[in-house]
């Protein structure tokens, strides 16, 4: 009886031990020395006369979360470990080229982009820092959803900026 179930505890052990491997191996936080415990973020601002109101603290906030949560660091007011200060420097909405719906009729989009301008700061590791490096993201809506979606498209594509910061930054690929 316990031989039947030998092939099947090898697999559940193999798994375990490969789902270990792959926590200790994580790619996260690559970029980042050992020493890095700290971020301190200037909060963004806003030079676009379009968009909602908060959209600097909003992007600021998304920011904050995410070193907080996925990077486990503590935010300090100056001085941190590693440093962030940004101005959004575009938002614009651009109509789109017609597209097929799922219906088959045609709809055109609208096209939100929303344009950052960062400077990023390490001292443990300064190849990895940037001055004023320019990021752009966008997501598209039906015209007619734009009244009452407009929050959400924008915290699209604030999410999508986050990612890209992160990814130049801290992840530094």
């Amino acid at each position: 009886m316990v031989l039947n179930r030998l092939p099947t505890l090898s697999y559940v052990l193999a798994l375990l031990l490969w789902c270990q491997g792959c926590v200790i191996y994580s790619f996260r936080s690559s970029a980042l020395s050992p020493k890095v415990k700290t971020f301190c973020i200037q909060p963004f601002r806003s030079v676009t006369a379009l968009g909602p109101p908060g959209l600097a603290k909003s992007l600021t906030d998304k920011l904050t979360q995410e070193l907080l949560h996925k990077f486990r660091l503590k935010q300090v007011g100056t001085g941190g470990d590693i440093q962030f200060a940004g101005t959004i420097t575009n938002l614009k909405y651009t109509p789109v080229a017609a597209q097929a719906n799922e219906k088959g009729r045609s709809t055109t989009r609208t096209q939100l982009t929303i344009t950052l301008e960062v400077t990023y700061t390490n001292p443990h590791n300064k190849e990895t820092g940037f001055t004023k490096k320019e990021f752009a993201q966008s997501a598209d809506i039906e015209p007619a959803k734009l009244a009452t979606e407009e929050m959400q498209l924008v915290d699209t594509v604030l999410t999508k900026l986050v990612k890209e910061l992160l990814s130049a930054s801290v992840d530094n690929w």
